[in-house]
């Protein structure tokens, strides 16, 4: 028997995660882009889930948001 109530799943990216964590602890992303020493369109692109996240940004948003 096939459950019709069943949604299909879509992976959350990762950047919604993380900008979900930025806006709980109230930091702009002009902010955090300054505090990682990128450019705010590529953070603004990753938190919105409209750019990948690399091993190197993954390392440098753990550090500032951790630190």
């Amino acid at each position: 028997m096939i459950n019709n109530n069943l949604k299909p799943a879509f992976p959350t990216h990762p950047g919604e995660v993380l900008k979900e964590k930025i806006e709980y602890r109230g930091i702009s992303q002009r902010l955090l882009a300054q505090e990682m020493g990128m450019g705010y369109s590529v953070v603004n692109e990753i938190l919105n889930g409209h750019r990948s996240i690399t091993e190197k940004n993954t390392v440098i948003f753990a550090a500032v948001l951790e630190g």
